[in-house]
């Protein structure tokens, strides 16, 4: 969820995004639940994950049924890759769920080359998240871009992820929150969901890379 919202939330105005893989759709939905989203286009090379999440939705599942029924989000079965290829479009948030590093052929996905493709499809500010697989992923996407934040979440086994773009990043806690409270009063989360998120961004520390002063925290 983190990876997709916490970009959303970053963003001053994300009204276009792409998530790059459904995943069990926890990404994509989390980016979602900002209100000030215009569209989100979701592309899933594996058609099969999308008829889970009509199933779950049919089960009853809360979140499914958001995320099938919001009329902002376009659902695409077919590679990211190509889809970002062929589009004109350029994004103000991108998002990545894709196989593991472990994953024949994975290298197509966490590679410099992929980098440079989401970097070509992001708006001026827009900003790129994705899980921080190995440090090489780290190293490949700081190869790429200029400005990289590293988020590490302990609750969660010590999991780290990027937020990265072309212009300069700036984690404004106090905003972030705002954003959050607004989201959170129509009922975007559960009230677990609510208190782990609120705990995470109230406490985390985001880190850029070593040598340089690529991102900035504000806190006023």
């Amino acid at each position: 969820v983190l990876i997709g919202l916490l970009p959303a939330l970053m963003h001053p105005d994300p009204q276009r995004a792409m998530a790059l893989g459904l995943g069990i759709g926890a990404t994509p939905y989390g980016m979602s639940r900002d209100p000030r989203l215009g569209r989100l286009d979701v592309v899933e090379i594996c058609g099969g994950e999308l008829e889970i999440q009509r199933e779950l939705a049919r089960r009853g599942a809360m979140e499914s049924q958001r995320l099938l029924a919001d009329p902002r989000i376009q659902m695409h079965v077919g590679d990211g890759r190509k889809f970002l290829l062929a589009s004109p479009v350029r994004f103000d948030v991108l998002t990545v769920d894709v196989v593991r590093p472990q994953a024949a052929f994975s290298g197509n996905l966490y590679s410099v080359e992929f980098y440079e493709l989401l970097r070509s499809r992001l708006d001026g500010d827009g900003l790129v998240a994705q899980w921080l697989a190995t440090p090489r992923t780290f190293n490949s996407v700081s190869a790429v871009f200029p400005y990289v934040m590293r988020f590490s979440v302990a609750s969660y086994d010590g999991s780290q992820f990027f937020i990265a773009s072309q212009q300069p990043i700036v984690f404004d806690r106090q905003r972030i929150l705002d954003r959050l409270q607004t989201m959170t009063s129509t009922g975007a989360f559960s009230p677990a969901q609510v208190q782990s998120i609120t705990q995470f961004l109230s406490t985390v520390e985001p880190a850029a890379p070593s040598g340089g002063a690529a991102a900035a925290t504000r806190e006023d």
